[in-house]
């Protein structure tokens, strides 16, 4: 007798990568989720998504910021460092408030 198989469904044909979670993270990420109406698989995928959009972005930011470093002049230079600077303790800060660093 044949075996009869089953549709799957979507969610079931993703990849899919088990994580171990610190301490209490789980609860945390489960709080954050409601909170957003989100199921805690759908806050994990948003965040990610989130942050590699944001080094993506940061990375062609630096890039740019890069090759035009290389066509200035030694005073343009230190001032494009003084900004670069000030955008890292401001990114600090806001790591720091999202208690990521």
């Amino acid at each position: 007798m044949a075996k009869e198989t089953r549709k799957l469904y979507p969610s079931e044909e993703k990849d899919r990568f088990m994580v171990r979670l610190p301490d209490g993270m789980r609860d945390k990420l489960k709080a954050v989720a409601d909170a957003n109406k989100r199921t805690m698989n759908a806050e994990i995928v948003a965040r990610l998504e989130r942050t590699i959009a944001e080094d993506a972005q940061r990375t062609d930011t630096g890039m740019k910021w890069v090759a035009k470093a290389k066509e200035a002049s030694t005073v343009d230079v230190r001032d494009r460092l003084y900004e670069l600077e000030q955008r890292m303790t401001a990114l600090e800060t806001i790591l720091k408030r999202r208690q990521l660093l």
